[in-house]
């Protein structure tokens, strides 16, 4: 018996790890978030459930990693609406292309 597919824990996984980038965009600052302990539970399926815990670095100098997260989340919206909108099937052209020409390696020049 199959007790969840891979793909319900990957569900849960991207569920779980956004609600963390979430946290981190909506810190004001690297400052704000120095020392602070985050748990995360997950769910699963309903037969397992995980939860752990982690404490956020307290280096937010300038240059530090937990600086660069935070930086890098600055101008996310901007970012994200920038994107091109396409329609489905557009889309499904430029995958089915990618499908077809994944494995042939860079083209060359004449």
């Amino acid at each position: 018996m199959e007790i969840s597919s891979p793909s319900l824990i990957l569900l849960h996984a991207i569920y779980l790890y956004n609600k963390v980038f979430n946290f981190v965009i909506f810190s004001q600052s690297a400052q704000q978030l120095c020392g602070q302990r985050l748990v995360l539970f997950s769910y699963g399926s309903g037969l397992a459930s995980s939860m752990f815990s982690f404490r956020v670095s307290q280096d937010a100098s300038p240059g530090s990693q937990l600086e660069a997260v935070v930086s890098s989340c600055a101008d996310l919206k901007a970012r994200l609406d920038s994107r091109r909108k396409i329609d489905p099937a557009q889309f499904e052209q430029s995958m089915k292309l990618r499908e077809e020409t994944h494995h042939l390696g860079m083209l060359a020049e004449p």
